[in-house]
């Protein structure tokens, strides 16, 4: 990411995967930002169109961020465990000896909706990449 800090003088990072979740949850408490359910006009999900889109073609959660749900798993920083014991309070990053994998959220554009739900999570290892996965940035203030 350091070509994006020449280029805006700020600096960036992967989310960790609980900054990641609140902003999809954008302040609800149900399955996707948009309620319990989700449909063809709110993500791009269940291989409808047979790949991701560009960012934005879909509506903002209530926070005003675009494809939180479907289009592609994105990357968190977080090292992947099965659960969320010892998993950081402060919203930081889960970093982990030996970690032999990082934590993917949001599902993609193959995926069911089952996959695009807030909470869920997926597990890739180091170096892993396919059509399905990319990442978004936070800013470091």
């Amino acid at each position: 990411m350091a070509w994006l800090r020449v280029e805006t003088g700020a600096m960036y990072r992967l989310p960790s995967e609980a900054e990641w979740e609140y902003a999809a949850r954008a302040g609800t408490t149900t399955a996707f930002s948009f309620g319990d359910n989700i449909t063809a006009d709110q993500a791009n999900y269940d291989q409808a169109l047979g790949m991701s889109t560009l960012v934005g073609q879909y509506p903002a959660n209530e926070f005003g961020v675009h494809d939180m749900h479907g289009n592609l798993w994105e990357w968190t920083e977080d090292c992947y465990t099965p659960g969320y014991v010892g998993a950081p309070v402060d919203g930081g990053v889960r970093h982990e000896d030996g970690c032999r994998g990082q934590v993917l959220r949001g599902g993609s554009w193959f995926n069911s909706e089952d996959f695009l739900r807030s909470a869920r999570r997926f597990r890739i290892t180091y170096g892993g990449r396919n059509g399905m996965i990319g990442f978004r940035v936070a800013r470091t203030q």
